[in-house]
Order: structure tokens, then C-alpha cells, then sequence
């Protein structure tokens, strides 16, 4: 990611590199995603881009990208060192703002839709769907993280910068056994 270039590789093996030659000119990439639609997307300190229609273009001023997500509606989340969380709604041509928050490292959806993120002021929170927990209300500020996943048992998953690996279930978070 560090060369500013990314890699396809396709079922027969064939490997295409696309860097500035071939139109991506984001420096150093943080993140990639390839949503449902096909459409790559690269996270950069410069910015946002995205690989459509067999070509490479930047798209709105995110400012420093450092996280992209797609959420179950098909929404574009990109976490911003500077704007917080910005939303691509499916088939938009506009970012709309989800509330404004500090850099964002991660998001994560759980079994019953709710947004999580990472905000880097919080810790690990609620951003948006219906919950129960306090955890979620009050976030985990003492759990400051890289990475949050859910599993099909309910347990969210925190990569921590000091703690480890976290296991958030309802309202109790513990080192998993």
C-alpha cells in the first residue's frame, strides 16, 4: 500500500497494477475497499479515490481517509482524520456528514444493525441503530483501538492499542478466556 499502487489479480492469475501511470494518484494508500457494486475504493492521507468504469478518480474533499466501510444499505462510510464520518448514500452523488467526531479508525455493524465506530475520543461506540447495552450509550472510552468486528453470537470483537484483544458482550467487556 505504501508505493501509492494497488494490485488486481484475476481468476486466471493474470495481476494488473495500477499506480500513477495508470491514473491513481493517491500517494500513499491506508485503505481499500471493494464494495458490492464493484467499485474500488482507496483511502489516502490526499484523499478519496475510486476505481469505476476501467478508470481512477478522486471524489469530494474528504481530507486524510482512515477507514471506508459499507454498511448493509449499501452506504459508503469513510472515516476522516479531520471531518469524522462521511456517508456516500448508494447510488449519491454527495457526501452527507454523520456527526462530527475525531479521527475514526473502524466500523463494525451488529446483528441488529447498529453502526458502530472508533473515533478516536470515545473508544468504541454506537453511531446510529437500536441497543440495550450502556456500553453502547456510554462507549468504552478506556478501550482505545485499531479494528472492531461483530460475531453471530453477539460478541463484539476490539483489536485494543494496550489491552488486547477485547470481547464486548452485552454489558461486560473482558479479555476472552
Amino acid at each position: 500500500f505504501n508505493d501509492g499502487a494497488v494490485s488486481r489479480m484475476r481468476a486466471d492469475g493474470t495481476v494488473t497494477t495500477y499506480g500513477r501511470e495508470q491514473g491513481l494518484n493517491a500517494g500513499r494508500i491506508t485503505e481499500l475497499l471493494v464494495a458490492r457494486d464493484g467499485t474500488v475504493w482507496v483511502g489516502a492521507p490526499s484523499g478519496l479515490v475510486r476505481f469505476r468504469d476501467n478508470r481512477w478518480e478522486s471524489v469530494g474533499s474528504t481530507g486524510a481517509v482512515t477507514s471506508l466501510y459499507e454498511d448493509r444499505q449499501g452506504n459508503l462510510l469513510v472515516g476522516s482524520a479531520r471531518a469524522g464520518v462521511l456517508v456516500l448514500g448508494a447510488g449519491k452523488q454527495d457526501f452527507a456528514t454523520l456527526g462530527p467526531m475525531r479521527t475514526v479508525n473502524s466500523f463494525s455493524e451488529d446483528a441488529s444493525g447498529g453502526l458502530w465506530v472508533n473515533d478516536g475520543a470515545f473508544g468504541y461506540r454506537l453511531l446510529r441503530g437500536p441497543t440495550q447495552s450502556t456500553i453502547a450509550t456510554q462507549g468504552l472510552r478506556q478501550e482505545q483501538g485499531y479494528r472492531v468486528v461483530h460475531d453471530t453470537d453477539g460478541n463484539m470483537w476490539i483489536a485494543t492499542q494496550f489491552a488486547g484483544l477485547v470481547r464486548v458482550h452485552g454489558d461486560s467487556a473482558n479479555a476472552p478466556p
